[in-house]
């Protein structure tokens, strides 16, 4: 979640104006959303074997839709299902399909059953490539969908199998461009058909997603017991409140700020400044905002008139 902040924050930062490429955010953006995707599909898939396909669904709309819903409406926003939690509509729609889809094929049996589910679940990625749907679902669907094939999010492998991931995906990183990235053409960067570069962006990000789990768990082990361990275990069991919150503070209000500054002051056209800006100024902002928004989840859910605001379940089981 804090490269995602991280990215967001960048761009507020600059106003939303064009700026120098920022490598460390390109480098994100290659599998932070995916990861996300693929973690959610995981969590489903185990939600649905403990309570069912139904309780999931009815769940999932009080726990994602109430408060996409609701800080849309905050924000001063009409159009509930626009850009601003684009994401969260991704991941609410994803994991409805696949309920559906688990619910088709809950009565046949079992060597059909995956057959069934795994032919619907690929009818729906080829779909999202040949029609223009919004929320890049073309783009994060695919990462779901292998997600509620999991069996765990540990993507243990041999050494030699690890090793020869590492390799190729830092020589796939030799061929990235910030270009390449969904985001950087908005929202909805739907392109008709799969195309090659569809292939090699999903196919890094699968890469990215595997090398860089195993690099989160070597540095959460060792800053086990810092005074900083207990934020970065926080941050992943909020991680949902801290991206609604955010999207606020940061890419909006922000956001809103910096254009103002720059256009008031006048843009200094150079490039180590907006270096500095991205490497220094950036990351202490993001971890300010992280620490932050933080305190805010814990204080909006001690007060129950305030706490349905990040999520609510209908249902009880």
């Amino acid at each position: 979640m804090l490269g995602v902040m991280y990215g967001h924050v960048v761009d507020a930062l600059f106003g939303g104006l064009q700026h120098v490429s920022i490598w460390v955010h390109s480098f994100v953006r290659i599998y932070d959303l995916p990861f996300f995707m693929i973690i959610s599909g995981f969590l489903l898939r185990k939600s649905c074997e403990r309570h069912g396909s139904i309780f999931v669904v009815i769940n999932r709309i009080g726990m994602l839709g109430v408060p996409i819903v609701f800080w849309t409406l905050i924000r001063g926003h009409i159009n509930i299902f626009g850009w601003m939690y684009y994401f969260l509509w991704a991941i609410l729609l994803s994991g409805s399909i696949c309920c559906f889809v688990r619910l088709i094929s809950c009565k046949l049996k079992s060597e059909i059953k995956v057959v069934v589910e795994i032919t619907c679940l690929l009818g729906f990625v080829v779909l999202f490539n040949y029609i223009n749907f919004p929320w890049n679902m073309f783009y994060l669907f695919p990462y779901f969908a292998i997600g509620y094939y999991l069996k765990n999010c540990k993507f243990d492998c041999p050494k030699l199998l690890l090793s020869a991931i590492v390799m190729i995906f830092v020589a796939g990183l030799c061929f990235w461009s910030s270009a390449y990235t969904p985001w950087r053409l908005g929202v909805n960067a739907w392109t008709n058909g799969i195309s090659w570069l569809s292939l090699y962006r999903f196919l890094l990000g699968l890469l990215g997603i595997v090398v860089m789990n195993k690099l989160f768990v070597a540095l959460k082990n060792s800053l086990a017991g810092s005074p900083i361990f207990p934020y970065i275990v926080k941050g992943g069991e909020e991680s949902m409140g801290l991206y609604v919150l955010h999207a606020i503070l940061v890419s909006a209000l922000l956001k809103k700020l910096c254009k103002v500054f720059w256009d008031s002051c006048g843009r200094i056209s150079n490039v180590n400044f907006e270096y500095f800006i991205a490497y220094v100024i950036a990351p202490i902002i993001t971890c300010l905002f992280f620490i932050t928004i933080l305190r805010s989840i814990k204080l909006i859910k001690q007060a129950s008139w305030l706490r349905w605001t990040l999520g609510i379940k209908f249902v009880r089981g």
